[in-house]
Order: C-alpha cells, then sequence, then structure tokens
C-alpha cells in the first residue's frame, strides 16, 4: 500500500511539474508567436514529446537492448534541446518578474508629480503674471494722478486769476448796467481757451499714459506667454525624458524581495548581482530542478510499472519460440510428407515391375 501510494505520488508530482513547464513554455512562445493556440499546442506537444522519450528511454534499458546509436544520439539532442529551451522560456518568464517589476508604476507615478510640478509652475506664472498687470495699472493710475494733479497745479492758478478778474470784471457796469463789455468778452475768451487747453492737457496726459500701459500690458503678456511657452517645453522634455528611462539605479522599481537578497548577498558574502543576473541564475536553477523532477518522477513510473515492459518483452519472446517451434514442426512435417510420398511412389514402382513381369512369364 506504502509503495503504491508514493508511486501515485510521484506520478502527481511529475504531472504537477510537466504542467508547470508546459504552461510557461506556452506563455512565453505566445509572446512570440500571433497566434496562442499555436504556442499551447506547440509547448504540449514538446512536453509529451519529452515526457515520452524519459520513458521510452528506461523501457528500451529494462528490455536488455540498448536503442541504435543514431537514435540514442538524437534523443540526448533533442532532449538537451528541450532542456535549454525549458531553462530560456524560465528565464524569460522570470525576468518579467524581476527585472524592475515597479518600472511602469514608478513612472506613471513620476508622471504624475511631474504633471502637478507643471500644473502648479503655470499657477504660480499666472499669478505672477496677474501681480505684475495689477501693479503695472496700479503705477499707470499713479502716474496719471500725479500729472493731472501738476498740470492743475501749474494751470490751475492762471485759470483761477482769470476766473477772479472776470468777477470782478462783473463788477464795472455802464450806465445802463450791462457788465459785458470788451474786457470782459475778452477775459472770458480768455479764460475758455485757458479751460479747453487745461483739459486738452489732461486728456493728452491721460492718452499718453494709457498708450504706455498698453505697450507695458502687451509687453508683461509677451513675457507671460514666452515664459509659459518655456515652462511646457521643459515639461514635454521631462515626460519625454521619463519614457525613455530605464531607472537602472532607483531601488523603488526593483522587486523587494529580490532587492533584499541582493542586498544581503553585497553584505554577507561581498558579492553584488543585478535583478537581471538574478533573474537569469535563479531562472535556470529553477528549470534545472523542475526538468530533473520531470525526469526522476517519469523515470520512477516506468521503473514502476517495469513488469508491463519486462511481460511485454517476455510474450514477444515466447511468441518468437512458439513461431520458431512452429517453423520446425512445418519444417519435419515437410519432410516426413515428402518421404511418405518418395516411399508410395517406390512401391508403386515394384508393384508395377512385378506386374510386368507376370505378363511377361505368362501367369502369375
Amino acid at each position: 500500500m506504502f509503495y503504491k501510494l508514493s508511486w501515485n505520488a510521484q506520478l502527481g508530482a511529475a504531472v504537477a511539474l510537466f504542467v508547470i513547464s508546459l504552461l510557461v513554455e506556452a506563455q512565453v512562445l505566445a509572446a512570440y508567436m500571433e497566434s496562442a493556440a499555436m504556442a499551447y499546442a506547440l509547448a504540449l506537444a514538446l512536453e509529451v514529446s519529452k515526457a515520452l522519450t524519459i520513458v521510452l528511454a528506461r523501457a528500451y534499458h529494462l528490455e536488455g537492448g540498448p536503442a541504435p546509436r543514431s537514435t540514442a544520439v538524437l534523443t540526448v539532442v533533442f532532449r538537451v534541446g528541450l532542456i535549454v529551451l525549458s531553462g530560456l522560456c524560465a528565464s524569460m518568464y522570470l525576468a518579467k518578474g524581476l527585472d524592475r517589476p515597479q518600472l511602469e508604476a514608478v513612472r506613471a507615478q513620476d508622471a504624475a508629480a511631474e504633471k502637478a510640478r507643471f500644473g502648479d509652475t503655470v499657477a504660480r506664472l499666472q499669478a505672477s503674471h496677474q501681480q505684475a498687470l495689477a501693479q503695472a495699472r496700479e503705477a499707470a493710475r499713479t502716474r496719471h494722478d500725479r500729472q493731472a494733479r501738476l498740470l492743475d497745479e501749474r494751470q490751475g492758478a492762471a485759470l483761477a486769476e482769470l476766473q477772479g478778474q472776470l468777477n470782478a470784471e462783473m463788477g464795472n457796469r455802464d450806465t445802463q448796467g450791462n457788465f459785458e463789455g470788451r474786457r470782459y468778452r475778452a477775459l472770458q475768451e480768455r479764460l475758455a481757451t485757458a479751460s479747453v487747453a487745461h483739459r486738452q492737457a489732461l486728456a493728452d496726459a491721460a492718452g499718453a499714459e494709457a498708450e504706455e500701459l498698453s505697450r507695458t500690458l502687451g509687453r508683461l503678456e509677451g513675457e507671460h506667454t514666452q515664459r509659459v511657452a518655456a515652462a511646457e517645453r521643459d515639461h514635454e522634455q521631462r515626460l519625454a525624458a521619463l519614457r525613455q528611462a530605464r531607472y537602472g539605479n532607483d531601488e523603488r522599481v526593483e522587486h523587494p524581495m529580490a532587492r533584499a537578497f541582493l542586498g544581503m548577498l553585497a553584505t554577507v558574502a561581498s558579492v553584488r548581482f543585478d535583478s537581471l543576473q538574478l533573474a537569469f541564475f535563479f531562472a535556470l536553477f529553477v528549470a534545472a530542478l523542475i526538468e530533473l523532477g520531470i525526469y526522476v518522477g517519469f523515470d520512477h513510473i516506468a521503473l514502476a510499472y517495469r513488469h508491463v515492459f519486462v511481460l511485454g518483452d517476455r510474450v514477444r519472446q515466447r511468441g518468437d519460440e512458439i513461431d520458431a517451434e512452429l517453423e520446425t514442426f512445418g519444417r519435419e512435417q515437410g519432410r516426413a510428407r515428402r518421404k511418405a510420398t518418395a516411399f508410395a511412389d517406390r512401391v508403386e514402382a515394384e508393384g508395377d515391375a512385378h506386374l510386368q513381369a507376370a505378363a511377361r512369364g505368362g501367369g502369375p
């Protein structure tokens, strides 16, 4: 009972390793082939051939007759090729998980951080631009008020004096009580002209200030546009660099267990490997264990069922012996028939001779 359970467990382990090797090879081949079904069919055919070569090699050995030399050489080459294929597939499969598994996540995180930085930069530039515009408008308003105040100070006294003279002239009336004489009209004209000139000076100052403010605002807008464009170019360059970055020395992208193991090796044994080297050697080790497990499992199964091969050999040998005995019996029967035929022919010939002799002697 124990041996039966052991052989069944061995068979189960061999089949499990067989399926694992099959799935690893199929997934790797599917990554290189257009048809996934074709990849799985190819992997299944190769793995079944591997198992059959193990079983048939053991069967040849149990039957006591070695396989032909050419067959043995081709079998060895085929098995070595399957082992190499399994090692390569395991290396590529494990490298996918050990070679910077967090690369895309870290790249996306850095890209999000760069986009946030760019947004902050644009917001800061916009705030600075709005502040500069407000300061330019405030400066223009201050200059305009100061210019208007200076104009009022310079021309306001003359206007007030003219207005005073005009008011005084209104007190000079003729005998009819009319004050609008020639002098009054001259003062009134001068006051009107001075007022128009004052308003025109204020308007000219305001226009000049508005034109200066427009130029200042245009210059500020142009500078802001250039700063934003430069920030956008820098942002695009940073994103392009992130898309092309390999993060070779960035611990964030490495597998945490692999990084811890490599750190332990560097500390304890002063041996330094990178993640790809670890993936390669670890994959070879795992592939070798899988291949050895498949070989040992199917070889032990062949040994467990060796009575089938031995019985088949014995049946074949017994069949050959029976064929040989039947052939020998057939030859002996043929010789016996030939002897009987010869004896019958001789007896018949002797009888014919006696009859002929009796006929010549005239009686029996």
